[in-house]
């Protein structure tokens, strides 16, 4: 039996996304966040928190910190996460708006809804749901890493949201990932280095976590 090339690099290519935004979003949310420094030495410690794994995909600035700027990361992260649920409720809304297809594969139909289809979907918003739980009880409780957690939570159910409404199309309901697809010598030649290279970059980014891991003072700096 074959391999199924195109379905497996539309998998890599989909988690690869998945985790570039999962993980490489925090030095992102640093640039986003300087405005509300109180003063340069808070933006110093800001950049020091993720400069030892700059673009290797970063972990989460607000718990690698300490003192008013540690304060200042959860009163960021309270609204944050507000927001993130106002927008989320907004955009899936709108989004059964966008195309009739999309809403009826999320069982909303013209007059009707399909409550057997959107209960197979549940899982999905569900999931988000759980996120934004997790996100508030960590801050409540000060952890370090459950914040985290469901705001990575919340972001893969949007991303599988997302999903249910168009896959398997890469141009919604135009071109589907076969269609897109190269060639299966194409697509085997490159599997291969990815088979290779992914085990190493994986290797490697968890090895500089690992090795810059825990808290960074207000003095301190990468250089």
């Amino acid at each position: 039996m074959s391999l199924d090339l195109p379905l497996i690099w539309a998998v890599v290519i989909a988690t690869a996304v998945l985790l570039y935004v999962v993980l490489d979003g925090f030095d992102l949310g640093v640039g986003i966040l300087f405005p509300f420094a109180r003063s340069p030495q808070d933006r110093d410690a800001m950049m020091a928190s993720v400069a030892p794994v700059w673009d290797g995909n970063e972990t989460w600035l607000v718990w690698k910190s300490r003192d008013a700027l540690h304060g200042d990361a959860r009163r960021w992260a309270w609204i944050s996460a507000a927001g993130a649920a106002l927008f989320l409720l907004l955009v899936s809304l709108a989004t059964l708006k966008v195309h009739p297809r999309v809403a009826e594969r999320w069982g909303v139909l013209p007059g009707v809804v399909d409550w057997l289809v959107m209960l197979r979907l549940a899982p999905v918003p569900l999931l988000g749901l759980v996120g934004l739980t997790l996100v508030a009880g960590g801050l409540r409780l000060r952890s370090h890493g459950w914040p985290y957690v469901g705001a990575a939570l919340v972001f893969l159910s949007g991303y599988l949201g997302l999903a249910a409404g168009f896959f398997p199309y890469v141009v919604p309901y135009a071109v589907s990932f076969r269609d897109a697809a190269s060639t299966d010598s194409a697509l085997g030649l490159m599997l291969c280095g990815v088979a290779i290279l992914l085990p190493m970059i994986l290797g490697y980014t968890a090895f500089v976590y690992w090795l810059f891991r825990g808290k960074i003072d207000l003095d301190a700096g990468y250089h």
